[in-house]
């Protein structure tokens, strides 16, 4: 959402996801960012966000990792926790879950949907 957005995001699973659970959960590099990742090929849907040859050409130090989630388990995260929703052929139920973003004094982005 951009460098100088100041937020906190609460995600909360509200049915077993993630992992081969057959519902898609989240993704997580685990790995601080102390910078907003440029896309580079011009092929993410916002320009806050990072496609998956982005990903690849970040030279990211870990790999990602894709937690396993009870109903009620919670995931709290600032703007620089590169994250996604998970994605497989093999998901075959649904995710449910909160998202709460809350933001600092400084003016909250705006946000454009395709």
């Amino acid at each position: 959402m951009g460098e100088g957005t100041n937020s906190l995001n609460m995600w909360i699973a509200a049915n077993h996801c993630g992992g081969e659970t057959g519902a898609p959960g989240m993704d997580l590099f685990p790995q601080r960012l102390t910078k907003i990742l440029g896309d580079g090929d011009g092929g993410a849907i916002f320009t806050w966000s990072v496609s998956d040859h982005g990903i690849k050409n970040a030279h990211l130090k870990n790999t990602i990792i894709a937690p396993v989630f009870e109903a009620g388990d919670a995931l709290c995260f600032d703007h620089f926790l590169l994250h996604r929703t998970q994605h497989d052929n093999d998901f075959i139920r649904p995710r449910y879950a909160m998202e709460t973003w809350v933001f600092g004094k400084k003016p909250s982005p705006k946000i454009r949907c395709p």
